[in-house]
């Protein structure tokens, strides 16, 4: 499609040229995404991690379990207050039944803490897997992080 513009309005031309241009390819940009085509998407993902939390001074398995995640939860609610929190489950060796992972020794636990995460429009599941790692281990520094699983979600 060719303008034709009056000789008066030179000096305005380029300004009416360049709108044009940004809306006809705004327009088509609308138009391909319209199609249903879903070049562009990328899928989301559920990014499942496990860190390790010291707990000092607890008093009973039960205390360093709500200690362990309230200290989580306040280092990342500030920005991150969509990570689910929980405590994990682990197996017993001699008879399978699940426990929580908490081991503790002298008024010191270890608590392992299931973190899960949504990662939207990631690449593959690698690429999802090291932004959640990222981030969350941006706010916990010296906190050790393991992805567990990765699952593309809907």
């Amino acid at each position: 499609m060719k303008l034709i513009y009056p000789k008066n309005l030179s000096p305005t031309l380029s300004i009416i040229k360049n709108y044009y241009y940004v809306f006809a390819q705004a327009y088509a940009t609308q138009q391909f995404l319209k199609s249903g085509d879903n070049y562009y998407k990328m899928p989301d993902y559920l990014v499942v991690l496990q860190a390790a939390w010291i707990v000092r001074k607890a008093k009973s398995v039960e205390d360093a379990m709500n200690i362990a995640v309230a200290e989580a939860g306040k280092k990342l609610n500030p920005d991150l207050d969509f990570v689910k929190i929980d405590v994990g489950d682990t197996a017993c060796p001699k008879c399978d039944s699940p426990l929580k992972a908490v081991f503790m020794v002298a008024g010191v636990a270890l608590v392992g803490l299931i973190l899960e995460m949504k990662v939207f429009n990631a690449k593959s599941a690698e690429h999802a897997a090291k932004i959640a790692k990222y981030e969350i281990g941006k706010r916990m520094p010296r906190i050790p992080l393991e992805v567990i699983e990765v699952a593309e979600i809907d």
